[in-house]
């Protein structure tokens, strides 16, 4: 009998993590029926796409209501493929919000869950919102050292699998990519930029990133470089940038990671690619805006959530102090943000401290092969 697996992945992160592991699985076994909700990352590896949610990924509490009708769409498509396909096994990836309605409709089911990615209340929840987690997952596969021992102590069946940032790591670990597609000069310094991969926060963050690229026009020692997620934002981001006046401005539209290499430093939205910087060993700047009205409800009613959570970024939150400058909300904008940026390209001691931090945690992270690690777990499962 032919095993089917079950994916629901909802962010560009999410879609290139699972395609590694479904790459794996069929080298296992060609013979598996995989399907369900991802990207094109996924697809292109063989992945039977039902539903795709990725170009409307979002956080936040109202900025999903944007997209609600897509989302309750894409979730009643996800509850009739399991309830007609039966499959022997579900994995969620991230997306929270929607993968835990789908775990416990699996589990009603009578279907076994698999979480890679999990939540992460181990850094800003609470014990309780952890066993409800576990109460809808059979296995949850750990990322992080600390996650791993935080959900074992509720009692979950956890096992810790590593980080998939060093699966891009042995994959995309070339130099001058960037700087000799785009004819950069070896003399100039390349400022990464990265206003992630959702269409809501590169609203809001975008005009910010310009406006401080523009400060940077007469600075004939440098040349920022944009990252463009999706080809269908560039259109929107050069707009930005002649708004802003950031004539200065190169935009790259290929792998990310070849970008971060190349990068003397960069400004980053908050998020793994916080982490991917640390890992490549490239300083950056991290910041962050929530539509203005979450931001409000998460001060009046997630206060106690809110200061637990000290720092945004992840390098900051492993470390539980500043390593990268954080920028949220109100402070993220220029003003804040372009001392701090000609500190980080101009003092050697700064750029040289925040490189020697993210050595120390490359050392306590570094694992190889997760995604076959990965898939090994998920292919258990199925056989048992």
């Amino acid at each position: 009998m032919v095993k089917k697996i079950v994916f629901s992945v909802g962010e560009v992160s999410g879609d290139l993590h699972a395609s590694r592991v479904i790459r794996e699985l069929f080298l296992k076994n060609p013979n598996l029926k995989i399907m369900g909700m991802g990207g094109e990352k996924m697809k292109a590896e063989g992945f039977e796409l039902v539903e795709d949610i990725t170009p409307i990924s979002t956080v936040g509490i109202f900025e999903p209501l944007f997209y609600i009708r897509k989302i309750i769409n894409a979730l009643s498509v996800m509850k009739r493929l399991l309830k007609e396909q039966q499959p022997d096994l579900l994995v969620v990836v991230d997306n929270q919000g929607f993968n835990m309605m789908l775990l416990r409709y699996a589990k009603r089911l009578g279907i076994k869950t698999c979480y890679y990615i999990s939540p992460q209340e181990w850094q800003w929840g609470t014990k309780k919102n952890g066993k409800k987690v576990l109460l809808h997952t059979d296995l949850l596969l750990a990322i992080f050292p600390e996650e791993f021992q935080f959900y074992k102590s509720l009692g979950g069946n956890v096992k810790f699998v590593g980080h998939p940032v060093f699966d891009s790591l042995r994959e995309s670990n070339q130099k001058n990519v960037v700087r000799d597609s785009l004819n950069i000069p070896k003399e100039k310094k390349i400022v990464g930029v990265f206003p992630g991969s959702r269409l809501q926060e590169i609203k809001r963050i975008g005009p910010v990133l310009m406006s401080l690229l523009a400060e940077l026009k007469y600075d004939e020692s440098v040349q920022p470089v944009v990252s463009i997620a999706l080809a269908k934002y560039e259109s929107m981001l050069q707009d930005m940038a002649d708004r802003a006046g950031a004539r200065n401005v190169l935009f790259w539209k290929e792998d990310s990671r070849y970008l971060i290499q190349d990068s003397y430093c960069s400004v980053v939205t908050s998020g793994t690619v916080t982490l991917e910087h640390a890992i490549y060993g490239t300083p950056c700047i991290a910041l962050y805006r929530f539509f203005s009205l979450t931001y409000l409800i998460i001060k009046l009613f997630f206060y106690k959530k809110l200061n637990r959570l000290t720092y945004m970024t992840l390098p900051n939150l492993l470390f539980k102090k500043e390593v990268i400058p954080e920028f949220l909300q109100g402070k993220a904008n220029v003003e804040y943000i372009y001392p701090t940026l000609k500190t980080l390209l101009n003092n050697d001691f700064v750029y040289e401290s925040m490189e020697e931090s993210f050595k120390e945690l490359k050392g306590q992270l570094a694992t190889d092969n997760v995604a076959l690690t990965v898939a090994n777990e998920i292919y258990l499962m199925i056989k048992q």
